[in-house]
């Protein structure tokens, strides 16, 4: 589980910012939305949702911890440079860029940190919590001179140490490194723990499916129960099937657009396995097997009809409502499952706000500590029917251009069931300026 997470430099976000996912002591709804943290008198919250206006930062936050599991898991360089937006507003262009996570993992607490300047990690360190005190694992530093240097504590074992020095070490992390070089079962238990957490991360933005994993999913019976459930309350799709068959070399290309044909016909060549959107945009998967035989798998949605008869579509040809739902499902599916984090961008995008809500209430209403991180500007979900104030964060740009983040909890607790009210009338923050004068708007002159 996620507990906490801080940025600086990067994108938006200029000084350094923060969300945490630490209960608050002031707050005592909605127990079930609490995990507790081993050997500590402390609780970590199920989710947190982040609100603000267009442009004020919010969807810079799910970037920002997107880019750090790309610095910590990869290779996040290119042409020798790890290349990505720093803050634009910023006075001494050589500030360095500092990304920093706390996460439960194992039953243990890590903390793990990035710092990249002038386009290298110039910094790494992990450390774990050992009786209340943060104690350092190893800590990888670029001193003034170029000179690298490398501490370790003896959980580390000497080939891990060894790996330090292996690679492009300017533009690649140590975790990465390890994770690439070394077998899971000859690491040790906190570097596994470690490179496992950064593993389960889900993320899923405004346009993307999670993972291309639905159609896989769709051979597990428990998940097809499950999608269509959801899917026949919220969108009138009776259920998801999946069309398997053989497809030759020209089939192929009347799927797909033809500037991606000799691409993905070059890699099922070479055996791989290939997952794209077909021409209605749909998800389809191409398999090609040691007979030489391609076969391709597509996503339907299957329509009960009055007349008793059922009706197939291309998923691409449904609601973008229903595409989106779509997407969102096998990400919730695998939080009910297992102890993951997922991080969604904008849950909102093309759903109706009573389908997001519900969407929302069978996650929190689950037994389990998966975790949903998640951005919108949805104020209906502004009920403490459904988060506690400790669970609502705020994305808000000042006056230097700079995404600022703060919780409602910051703020003196009143009515419940004025929170909406509250923010709509900016006593938070974090929403849109608003437009004084219409007439202005009306007549060309704003």
């Amino acid at each position: 589980m996620l507990l906490r997470f801080r940025v600086s430099n990067f994108r938006s976000f200029g000084e350094k910012a923060e969300i945490s996912l630490l209960a608050g002591s002031r707050d005592d709804d909605h127990k079930n939305h609490l995990v507790a943290l081993p050997g500590l008198d402390a609780k970590v919250l199920r989710t947190s949702v982040v609100y603000g206006a267009n442009g004020a930062g919010k969807s810079n936050l799910y970037r920002a911890v997107r880019f750090f599991m790309g610095l910590a898991m990869g290779d996040a360089s290119r042409d020798g440079k790890i290349r990505f937006s720093s803050f634009a507003f910023a006075d001494n262009g050589s500030v360095a860029s500092e990304f920093e996570l706390t996460f439960l993992s194992d039953g243990n607490v890590y903390g793990y940190s990035i710092n990249v300047s002038q386009g290298v990690i110039t910094a790494e360190h992990l450390a774990k919590l050992v009786n209340g005190r943060m104690e350092p694992l190893y800590d990888r530093i670029v001193e003034d001179d170029g000179r690298l240097s490398v501490a370790a504590s003896g959980a580390l074992s000497e080939k891990e140490k060894a790996q330090a020095f292996v690679g492009a070490v300017n533009t690649r992390s140590l975790l990465s490194v390890i994770g690439e070089n070394i077998p899971a079962d000859q690491r040790s238990r906190d570097v596994n723990a470690v490179v496992n957490w950064f593993d389960g991360l889900l993320f899923v933005g405004p346009e993307e499916a999670f993972a291309g994993s639905i159609l896989d999913q769709c051979r597990n019976d428990e998940f097809k129960r499950f999608s269509e459930a959801i899917l026949g309350w919220a969108s009138g799709v009776g259920g998801i099937d999946v069309n398997e068959h053989a497809v030759n070399e020209g089939e192929i290309r009347q799927l797909i657009s033809s500037d991606k044909a000799q691409d993905v016909l070059d890699a099922i060549h070479q055996q791989s396995v290939v997952r794209l959107k077909n021409k209605a945009g749909t998800e389809m998967k191409l398999t090609p097997g040691q007979d030489g035989v391609v076969r391709t798998m597509e996503l339907k949605a299957v329509h009960h009809l009055e007349n008793g008869k059922v009706g197939m579509l291309d998923f691409g040809e449904e609601s973008d409502g229903t595409k989106r739902l779509l997407n969102l499902l096998p990400a919730l599916y695998d939080l009910l499952k297992h102890d993951r984090v997922c991080i969604i961008d904008e849950i909102d995008r093309s759903m109706h706000a009573i389908l997001t809500r519900s969407v929302l209430r069978i996650f929190l209403s689950s037994i389990g500590s998966g975790q949903l991180i998640l951005t919108t500007h949805e104020s209906s979900l502004l009920d403490a029917d459904i988060f506690r104030r400790d669970e609502i964060w705020f994305a808000e740009k000042d006056t230097k251009g700079m995404t600022r983040l703060y919780s409602l909890n910051d703020y003196k607790k009143r009515t419940q069931a004025t929170i909406r009210d509250y923010y709509l009338e900016g006593r938070y923050g974090a929403t849109p300026q608003s437009i004084n004068n219409l007439a202005e708007v009306q007549g060309g002159r704003l």
